[in-house]
């Protein structure tokens, strides 16, 4: 099959055209020729290409092969160009060679021209193959350069001296050393002393083998001898079999070194909580006979027995140790949330002494409260929480003394107010944490409220306090925003929506008498003897008929024997052989309309996982006897259970 061949001749009397053409055929080409006799018309014709030969007459008087050779170099076209001439000196030639131009021919030695034309068409192939591969490298050396310099990671090279041949631009952003100065040090002056000995020694390399990929964990000391722990694989660099330095991608792991730690912690949190709950489930059980008891003890005292100053007493060591159970939780996170409305001036009050014993007798602690009462509707714990974690955080600031300000006040937000960005417009009471301690730079406060967060030294913080703050504040609907600055101390101040509703009362000492009462018949289950029998007793002074159980068993004999009678059934959440909720589900089956009280001492995750809601039918223990007469008329008095 004839190969085909295009072929552009200048030549403005197409004789040489009609040469190449002959000449061409004769040598079983399919070829095309076109003859141009201008520059114009040679641009136009190598526009519309393409072409894979030039062959020009040299001695034209106005447009020569020179000329020719020029248009062709203009377009930076890589096209054969061979010049032809009835006589042509040597001298010439040369100059034309010189030129660019590919190979040159008198006509009376036409016996060159095809192989001059397949010589030139083959070395043009090579010339494009070359220009190729070249392309081809150059690609692939411009996407080795992007890798190597935008990767996430370190990527360097050192020779066998030791030294830095190259890094990337993480290296220099990750050690803090500018690539100038980078290439003037060596690997060992980076790498920490006691990981010396996981580098490969770099200047035996040149006389050993490949060594073989290898990931290790080590410490680099950045600039100001900042130390980053980095995980690193090596690998020899091979050039003619020869060892000529290492390549090594280094990933920084101080952030996944701080996932681990904050696994760790949160895990530690999680024993805790687990710890604090099974704590108080007993410890509740013993608070509230003792509350209970103390509470029926003043009730039968008269105001004038010498004896009533010793039950106070009693009852409010046991409200102390109650306050300490739910701190307990609320640090753990294990609390039954009961929000309510709150007096937030009494909540800081009866917190006072305890945020006292924890700031130490180095800090100098002044409270102001606003006048009256400052209602807000929060939970109890979490509110103590909220102080607990905002001062523990001013005492830390002030490891050598100083001053902690502890203010509420009512404020206030207009429409549009920036006090505290993202506050809604309305009422609200303001609690302030004021410290002269340390301060805070822009940077920390912007990850202050973050979990895990923390600036003290491992083993000092859990970077969880601020985070808790916020995350109970927010859920509370308020807002809470800080203000600090280096060596200025700081003050957080928190906003809580001010309640419409009144704080309730707390019942007035020796009028039982006024509380709640009833006639109805209560099947009480309960295994600590000491809660169930206060329980029994305060419920029978109250009106109420009451069937007491210690085990789930008695429970189904007391039904049996009276199920037509039973109005209310009062029970524990976790007990031996049956769990309150499945004990309520199996009686509920045999009479619809007996109403159902649950209590328990564990934490709200205990509850939940034994299927039981807390809400407007469970009292957490410890309560007072007043809280359950009530608890007991409001369950009784409310809706029938949904079927």
């Amino acid at each position: 099959m004839s190969a085909r061949l295009r072929a552009l001749v200048v030549d403005e009397s197409h004789v040489l055209g009609e040469l190449v053409t002959r000449e061409l055929h004769r040598a079983d080409y399919d070829a095309t020729v076109v003859s141009v006799g201008t520059a114009a018309a040679m641009r136009d014709a190598l526009a519309h290409g393409p072409w894979d030969l030039v062959i020009s007459e040299h001695g034209l008087p106005r447009f020569g092969g020179l000329d020719a050779l020029q248009v062709l170099q203009a377009t930076g076209l890589d096209i054969p160009f061979i010049i032809v001439s009835s006589h042509i000196s040597e001298h010439l030639a040369m100059e034309l060679m010189r030129a660019g131009a590919h190979d040159y021919l008198n006509k009376d030695q036409l016996a060159r021209f095809l192989p001059v034309v397949e010589r030139e068409l083959r070395e043009a192939d090579i010339r494009r193959e070359r220009r190729r591969t070249e392309e081809a490298l150059r690609a692939s050396e411009q996407r080795y350069r992007e890798l190597f310099e935008n990767a996430n990671d370190m990527v360097f090279t050192v020779d066998l001296d030791g030294r830095f041949s190259s890094i990337n631009r993480a290296a220099e952003q990750i050690m803090g050393y500018a690539r100038e100065e980078a290439l003037t040090m060596r690997l060992a002056q980076v790498v920490a002393p006691e990981d010396a000995g996981l580098v490969p020694h770099v200047p035996r390399l040149g006389d050993r083998t490949e060594v073989q990929r290898e990931l290790v964990q080590l410490t680099i000391i950045g600039r100001g001898q900042r130390r980053i722990p980095v995980e690193v694989s090596w690998r020899s660099m091979i050039r003619q079999g020869r060892v000529i330095g290492l390549e090594a991608i280094a990933r920084d792991m101080t952030e996944r070194r701080r996932l681990e730690d904050q696994l760790r912690q949160a895990g530690k949190m999680e024993a805790i909580g687990r710890l604090a709950g099974g704590i108080a489930h007993d410890f509740n059980n013993l608070l509230m006979t003792v509350t209970g008891y103390s509470e029926l003890m003043l009730e039968r005292l008269d105001g004038d027995d010498p004896l009533r100053q010793t039950a106070e007493e009693i009852l409010k060591a046991a409200t102390r140790a109650a306050a300490l159970t739910r701190q307990l939780l609320a640090f753990s996170r294990k609390q039954v949330l009961t929000p309510s409305v709150l007096d937030l001036n009494a909540v800081v009050s009866d917190l006072e002494r305890m945020l006292r014993r924890v700031i130490g007798e180095d800090i100098e602690f002044v409270s102001a409260f606003t006048p009256g009462e400052a209602p807000v509707r929060a939970d109890r714990g979490q509110i103590e929480q909220v102080l607990m974690n905002l001062v523990v955080n001013a005492r830390d600031a002030m490891p050598h003394g100083g001053q902690l300000n502890l203010t509420t006040s009512f404020i206030k937000l207009p429409a549009g107010s920036t006090s505290f960005p993202g506050a809604a417009p309305g009422h609200y009471v303001q609690l302030e944490v004021r410290d002269t301690g340390s301060g805070m730079d822009a940077h920390t406060m912007s990850h202050l409220f973050e979990p895990f967060f923390t600036t003290k030294e491992s083993g000092k913080g859990t970077g969880l306090g601020l985070s808790t703050v916020y995350g109970i504040v927010t859920q509370s609907g308020g807002y809470v925003t800080v203000d600090s600055e280096p060596s200025h101390g700081a003050t957080f101040r928190v906003l809580l929506p001010r309640a419409d509703e009144p704080v309730p009362r707390q019942a007035t000492r020796g009028r039982f008498a006024s509380l709640p009462r009833g006639s109805e018949t209560v099947l009480l289950v309960e295994d600590e003897t000491g809660v169930r029998e206060l329980i029994r007793d305060f419920l029978a002074r109250c009106g109420y008929t009451v069937l007491e159980a210690m085990e789930v068993p008695d429970a189904f004999t007391l039904f049996d024997a009276h199920a037509d009678k039973l109005d209310l059934l009062i029970t524990d959440v976790v007990m031996p052989q049956m769990n309150g909720r499945v004990l309520a589900e199996q009686l509920l089956a045999r009479r619809p309309r007996l109403k159902v009280l649950y209590m328990s001492g564990y934490t709200d995750d205990q509850i939940l996982v034994h299927g039981v809601a807390t809400g407007a039918g469970f009292l957490q223990k410890p309560f007072t006897p007043d809280v359950l007469a009530r608890k007991v008329r409001d369950v009784l008095d409310g809706p029938e259970r949904a079927r």
